[in-house]
């Protein structure tokens, strides 16, 4: 009987661990899936459309940041320099990441400069994050994301 509700406790201690990651899991599977679609036939760039595809890319790595740091700061115990710092890495390194898997995606190509714009997006959205103060973003997170994942 013992057993039975320590084995329930520490599922529902993992349980509510992936709760808190699965918003960012599901955001990296979205970016995977796009990055995966062959390049259409489109018309020369003009200015406005190349910035409008990089503010595009610079916000879906906001985005991914945000939700990574939210993860690990509704699971972690360290400071807040330390948690945004883990979010860009992770959101970085995943931005590394979906450019080498371009590369293998027919009519794409993978540069190492799209990661560099998708990393300020992420340094950006973190930037936000910390002015936004403690009490600013656990009340944010509540209204957003409570509705999808009970914290």
């Amino acid at each position: 009987m013992q057993r039975e509700r320590e084995t329930r406790s520490r599922l529902g201690k993992w349980g509510k661990k992936l709760s808190h990651w699965l918003p960012a899991l599901l955001w990296m599977a979205l970016v995977f899936y796009l990055s995966a679609q062959p390049d259409r036939p489109h018309h020369p760039e003009d200015t406005i459309g190349l910035i409008i595809r990089k503010v595009g890319h610079m916000a879906e790595y906001a985005v991914l940041a945000g939700l990574v740091w939210w993860a690990w700061f509704r699971n972690s115990e360290g400071g807040t320099q330390r948690i945004l710092l883990h979010a860009f890495a992770l959101s970085g390194l995943y931005a590394i990441c979906d450019e080498v898997h371009r590369f293998f995606v027919p009519g794409r190509n993978g540069r190492f400069l799209h990661a560099g714009f998708d990393s300020l997006g992420a340094i950006l959205g973190l930037l936000v994050i910390s002015s936004l103060g403690r009490t600013a973003l656990l009340a944010l997170t509540k209204v957003c994301l409570s509705p999808i994942i009970q914290a």
